[in-house]
């Protein structure tokens, strides 16, 4: 039986989309930067499951081990896991940023962007999670005996709690990459893309090992939501560096001198 409790998932997921995005546009950035945001994540990370599904398969197949979760075939496919991240969603965005005007923008624009790219991916895993728990909730039947078996684990508030807490780290790394690849552009300043791909690529090979490692214990799912919590934490620390330090783009006045009359 899956009880109410299993809600609290999708329901903790959309909370958390929604209140960065109000933060985000109360800054004053405007919805065309944030739905570009948004447009960005779907168009990367669609990319990176055109690459994934004819090469993941066969690339497990031929280093992965199973048995050896620390062997160095293992341990290769997770890296490979976090650099497919970070040359879709980094590397990408960042080549449209650089070589476009849309990357010479103030904080306010940029940050509404990697809140739009960011919370998208939030949104739409809570509205699944909140559509099938809720499915379960209300018509069991409607659903396969294995789906509601893995749903049941929901019922615990602290399984339930562990995809917010997720979501809520995840979103400060995907804005603090963004924000990254505008102050390179700001700076003109290469370097802060290689950071914010290494950042990110780094998260995504910890997941990458998370989804075969397992989460079946509470033990297990909290040990790797505090990494993700800790990648949070690094990431806003970064978001408030970078809003100290991003360049201004006001137009300075142009002050004409005034012309003394020649005695």
């Amino acid at each position: 039986m899956i009880t109410p409790n299993a809600l609290l998932a999708g329901i903790g997921m959309i909370v958390v989309s929604i209140a960065f995005s109000i933060y985000a546009l109360r800054r004053g950035g405007g919805w065309g930067y944030f739905g570009l945001g948004a447009l960005a994540w779907t168009v990367t990370v669609a990319v990176k499951f055109m690459i994934a599904i004819p090469v993941n398969p066969n690339l497990y197949k031929t280093i992965f081990v199973p048995e050896a979760l620390w062997a160095p075939g293992s341990i290769l496919f997770y890296v490979y896991v976090g650099l497919m991240t970070g040359v879709t969603e980094v590397l990408m965005t960042w080549l449209l940023l650089r070589y476009t005007r849309l990357g010479k923008v103030p904080f306010n624009k940029a940050l509404v962007f990697a809140v739009g790219f960011g919370v998208i991916e939030a949104l739409l895993l809570g509205l699944s999670s909140l559509g099938t728990t809720t499915a379960a909730v209300i018509s069991p039947q409607s659903l396969p005996e294995e789906a509601l078996k893995s749903l049941s684990v929901l019922n615990d508030p602290l399984y339930a709690l562990g995809p917010v807490a997720e979501r809520f780290g995840t979103i400060l790394v995907h804005i603090v990459c963004n924000l990254l690849l505008f102050f390179g552009v700001m700076t003109g300043k290469w370097r802060w893309m290689w950071v914010s791909f290494a950042h990110k690529s780094l998260l995504d090979a910890m997941a990458g090992f998370a989804q075969f490692w397992g989460v079946e214990t509470v033990g297990k799912l909290w040990t790797i939501e505090a990494i993700v919590l800790l990648f949070g934490f690094i990431s806003w620390w970064g978001i408030r560096k970078i809003a100290v330090h991003y360049p201004h783009t006001e137009t300075q006045p142009v002050v004409i001198p005034e012309i003394q009359p020649e005695n």
